[in-house]
């Protein structure tokens, strides 16, 4: 049989065909979907709801409900399905906060904890036999010259020592990845890190790296998160790891959110909940270390910490 690879968009103006499948139709405006099965004896959609929703910028099609996939509708109205249960990318230990607070637990591992360790994570992690780490950042979010998009230069330090640490363990750029939901952020860390993948979620679904980081960014009093908050987008960022994972971000302001504080306590419980240093002493220069936060010890940012737990 002839097989026909195309966007949706085009999809309209093909020849009849017996089949189309549509990958990642969950971000699809049902439009587009709707108008690459026109000419079809039979469709197989593909897409994961808990994942990227359609982008739509505009307001009127936000109210006339274009912001809901023709794959989130059929599922709704109780059309049949196939799920998929079993994940082969991360970790098993990566995989389980999404698979519990995402997916109902329904999801298996194809791949062992022995296929995914990582030996080279031995004095990055405090406790390298979990390979998520969050690093908590009391840095201040800015406005890009744009307006538009945040940024946080404390952060953007922070990512420089982690890069700086991996290659040190033997860990090469093309096995990390940048994930930052800011533009701005974005750029500045495009410039510093020139050969390593650096891409907002959208761009990093449905790819994925050895070793990811997410640059959380928003830092503020108000604890406002803007698009942070859509569990969909976190999700997205926190399943393109295979082997390890580290977030980037001030405690503080992600708290405000229930699902960043669960991910918080999943990753302090395991001891893997470490926060920034200045370390002059070394550089002269207010260059970025990490200290883990321990359960014993109470000095002030430990006792903050507690507050995650």
């Amino acid at each position: 049989c002839d097989v026909v690879a195309s966007t949706l968009s085009k999809c309209a103006f093909c020849v009849q065909y017996a089949c189309v499948v549509i990958d990642e139709s969950a971000q699809s405006i049902e439009p587009e979907t709707f108008g690459a099965m026109i000419r079809v004896q039979k469709a197989v959609l593909i897409g994961d709801v808990q994942q990227l929703p359609p982008t739509v910028l505009s307001t009127e099609g936000k109210k006339g409900g274009l912001e809901k996939s023709m794959f989130e509708r059929l599922l709704l109205n109780k059309v049949p399905y196939a799920l998929l249960t079993t994940q082969y990318r991360m970790h098993p230990q990566i995989a389980k906060f999404p698979n519990d607070n995402f997916y109902a637990g329904k999801l298996l591992n194809g791949v062992s904890e022995d296929d995914r360790s990582d030996q080279r994570l031995q004095g990055i992690l405090p406790n390298p036999l979990f390979p998520v780490m969050f690093v908590h950042c009391k840095g201040d979010e800015f406005y890009g010259v744009s307006g538009k998009s945040y940024g946080n230069s404390q952060e953007k330090e922070v990512v420089q020592y982690l890069i700086d640490l991996f290659n040190r363990k033997g860990i090469k750029d093309n096995e990390i990845g940048i994930i930052s939901p800011y533009s701005t952020q974005r750029e500045l860390l495009g410039v510093a890190h020139k050969t390593i993948e650096v891409a907002s979620v959208d761009g990093f679904q449905g790819n994925e790296k050895e070793f990811i980081i997410i640059s959380c960014v928003r830092s503020n009093e108000q604890q406002g998160i803007g698009f942070l908050s859509d569990h969909r987008r976190l999700n997205v960022a926190l399943t393109r790891a295979k082997r390890g994972l580290v977030i980037v971000g001030d405690a503080h302001t992600l708290i405000s959110n229930q699902i960043f504080r669960n991910l918080m306590k999943y990753i302090y419980d395991r001891g893997n909940f470490v926060h920034v240093i200045k370390n002059e002493e070394m550089s002269g220069e207010g260059t970025p270390s990490l200290n883990e936060t321990s359960h014993s010890s109470q000095s002030e940012d430990e006792t903050e910490a507690e507050e995650y737990s």
